[in-house]
Parts: C-alpha cells; sequence; structure tokens
C-alpha cells in the first residue's frame, strides 16, 4: 500500500433495498441529471459556435483566390469541380446536423449518432476532393479539418459518458422496478391461491363428514339394501341380454350370407347388429317366419357354409320359438319395471342424496384443487425465472461509479 493510499479516504458505505432503489435514485439522480444537462447545454452552444464558424468559412472558402494564379487549365478545372463538391457537401453537412431543442438523453442521444453518420458521409464523399483541395488551398483545408474535428469533440462531450451511465442508469432502475412490481402482483396472486387452497381444504373435509354422519342415519342400512338389490337386478338383466346374444350366435353365419342374397334383409339385418336390440324392437316377432326360410335353406342345403357351422344353426333354431322368446322378454321387462322401482326408492331416499350430494361436492372441490395447483405451479415458475442478479450487480456498479459510493443492494 502506497503513503497516499493512507490518506485516501474511502467510499462511504451506503446499503439499500431492491424495493428502494427507485426512490432512492430518483433524488439523488436529479442533481447529477441537472449538471449533466447544464455542461451538455454548454457544449450545444459551443458546438453552435463552432458550427458557425464552418459557415462562415465555407463562404470565404467560395471566392478564395490561388496564390498562384498560373495553373494549367486542367488543374483549375479540377480545383474547381472539387471545391464545388467540398462546399455543396459541407453546406448539406451543416443542413444535417440540427441541434435538439433541449439537452436531455431522449433528443441528445439520436441527435449525436444521427450527426456522427452525417460526419462520417461527408468524409467519405468528399475525400478525393480533399486531396485534390490540399494541394491548392492548403491552409484553408487545415482549418476545415481543425474545425470538424472540433465539432466531432464537441459532439462528444455533448453526451458524455457520466451522462450515458446515468441516463442507463435509470434504464435499469425502471426495468428492475417494473419487474419487481410484477413479482410483487404474483406473490399476491400466489397469497390468494393459499388463501382459496386452505378454503377448499377446509370445504372438503366438511364435505367428508355430511358423506360419514349420512352413512350414520337410520336410513343408510336401507338404502344399502336398495343398491344390493339394483346390483342383482342389473346381474339378472345382463344374464338376460347374454341369454338371446347366445341364442342367436350360431345363427349369425347364416343369417348374414342369406341377407347379402337378399332373403329378409329387413329382418336379417337388425338381428345380425344385434340380437337383443333387434328383438325389443321386433315387437311382432318377424324374425320366427324369416327363421322358418332360413330352416329350409338349411334343409336344401343351399347355404355355403362348413358343416360344423350348418349343424350349430340347426341346433340354434330348434331352441328358438315364439314361447322361448316372448318368455326371456317378459323377464328382462319385469326386470325393467323392478329396475325402474328402485330407481324412484332410490332418488327419493334421503341418505343417499345426502351421500351423492356430498361426493360430488367432494369432487367438485377436488378438480378445483387440482386447476388451482396448476395455476399455482406456473405463477411459482414464473416468479422463480424473474431473476434480476445480472441487472443488480451491474446497476451495483454503476451507481458506486456515479455517486461515488460503495453501494450494496441487498436481495
Amino acid at each position: 500500500m502506497g503513503l497516499l493510499d493512507l490518506f485516501r479516504r474511502k467510499p462511504e458505505k451506503l446499503t439499500l433495498r431492491t424495493a428502494d432503489v427507485p426512490d432512492w435514485f430518483g433524488t439523488a439522480a436529479k442533481q447529477k441529471a441537472v449538471q449533466c444537462q447544464m455542461e451538455a447545454t454548454e457544449e450545444l452552444r459551443q458546438l453552435q459556435r463552432l458550427l458557425n464558424d464552418l459557415q462562415e468559412q465555407l463562404k470565404k472558402f467560395d471566392t478564395a483566390k490561388l496564390q498562384n494564379e498560373q495553373v494549367h487549365a486542367k488543374a483549375r478545372a479540377m480545383m474547381e469541380s472539387s471545391r464545388e463538391l467540398y462546399i455543396r457537401a459541407a453546406t448539406h453537412l451543416l443542413n444535417e446536423i440540427e441541434l435538439p431543442t433541449q439537452a436531455n438523453a431522449k433528443q441528445l442521444a439520436p441527435f449525436i449518432q444521427e450527426s456522427r453518420e452525417a460526419l462520417a458521409t461527408f468524409a467519405k464523399t468528399t475525400q478525393r476532393a480533399q486531396m485534390i483541395l490540399n494541394e491548392f488551398f492548403a491552409h484553408e483545408m487545415r482549418a476545415f479539418q481543425n474545425n470538424l474535428a472540433q465539432i466531432e469533440r464537441s459532439l462528444q462531450n455533448a453526451y458524455p459518458d457520466p451522462y450515458r451511465k446515468l441516463i442507463e442508469t435509470e434504464r435499469l432502475v425502471q426495468m428492475i422496478s417494473q419487474r419487481q412490481n410484477a413479482a410483487e402482483k404474483i406473490s399476491g396472486e400466489l397469497e390468494k391461491f393459499t388463501q382459496q387452497r386452505r378454503q377448499i381444504a377446509t370445504d372438503i373435509a366438511k364435505a367428508e363428514h355430511d358423506r360419514a354422519a349420512a352413512t350414520k342415519d337410520r336410513e343408510y342400512h336401507h338404502f344399502l339394501d336398495l343398491q344390493q338389490q339394483m346390483g342383482k337386478i342389473e346381474m339378472q338383466q345382463k344374464h338376460v341380454q347374454y341369454s338371446i346374444e347366445e341364442r342367436f350366435s350360431a345363427l349369425m353365419p347364416v343369417l348374414k350370407k342369406l341377407s347379402h342374397d337378399g332373403m329378409h334383409p329387413e329382418v336379417y339385418g337388425p338381428y345380425v347388429q344385434g340380437a337383443f336390440q333387434a328383438l325389443q324392437q321386433d315387437t311382432t316377432l318377424q324374425i320366427i317366419p324369416a327363421l322358418d326360410a332360413a330352416r329350409a335353406a338349411l334343409e336344401q342345403n343351399t347355404v355355403d357354409l362348413k358343416d360344423e357351422k350348418v349343424e350349430r344353426a340347426k341346433r340354434s333354431l330348434a331352441e328358438i320359438s315364439v314361447d322361448v322368446l316372448q318368455q326371456q322378454l317378459q323377464q328382462y321387462r319385469a326386470l325393467q319395471s323392478e329396475e325402474k322401482k328402485l330407481k324412484t326408492m332410490l332418488a327419493t331416499n334421503v341418505t343417499r342424496n345426502k351421500i351423492a350430494e356430498a361426493e360430488y361436492r367432494i369432487a367438485h372441490l377436488q378438480q378445483k384443487l387440482a386447476t388451482l395447483g396448476e395455476e399455482e405451479q406456473k405463477l411459482r415458475r414464473a416468479l422463480e425465472a424473474r431473476s434480476d442478479d445480472q441487472e443488480l450487480d451491474q446497476l451495483t456498479a454503476l451507481l458506486t461509479e456515479i455517486f461515488e459510493r460503495d453501494v450494496v443492494i441487498e436481495r
């Protein structure tokens, strides 16, 4: 450590919470911004003077005489065309550099960029002309170059690095502030979700309690008995359906072929699709005479089937009669009637309604809870993705440099 380091004053430490940075910066930056704008305003005045000087130089250059008039006509013509081009390009440059009305970053930044581009275009356009004019007007051209160099420096000074860094810092502060506001909004939404989840959990617990209480009701055993009876009825109905389908199963190859050949397709067709449904709709049992035709076809051996299938079909035909089919239909209709009575009794059973209502509420609330969980996960992922570490590091460095304080931003 050198001797001067011992006496050098350490920068004062400043600790800020991220949420407090915008307000602190808004206050601290005002004086800096005013100072930068005052310096920029003065530099713009200097720039205007330089531009005025350039304009006067061009007027004098337009009528400047050669020290040696004894110049070859061809060289003179080349000089005059170069001077004309140079003056025209410089006049265009002066028209392009239009000073901003206010010395703020919003106007300065584009002004500096556009002016530098105009200077670069001027230099490129007049490069050959300058080389020629240097041979005839060396003094005037040096004056032009000095003036243009001062204009370039003045443009740089009008929007210097400290001012640029102040504006960049302001941009970072605004961006981080917007992200903080968005994060706070998400946090608020998450808190609402937490409250909603608690309420839903309470509602589910109440519905489960109601369901459990209903099972202790004295009608609950009656409800269970009705359910048991309904189960038996349903099993018996399935048995009747299966029995009918099984009776016709061996006939299906025969009915398909005969229907395809044009024999009673309006009768065979529905039975091929489903014997039980077809029988329910066949109120006049048209299938019986149609089966007699099938029996005759089998006896006459006009159905092209293997012997085994033909024999199975004959056995099925022998088992099917009007009485058998009517008996099975009556049995099924009786079961349907009994089922309807049981459904009415179940629908009016208080215990059953209480349980059904509680189970509906539970299912609905669980679905709502699942949807809420998905939305909550999306918000949490969005919140986790909002990392400001890199921007905060950059902001800390800028604040430390601009305000000459050892700035620490708490995350």
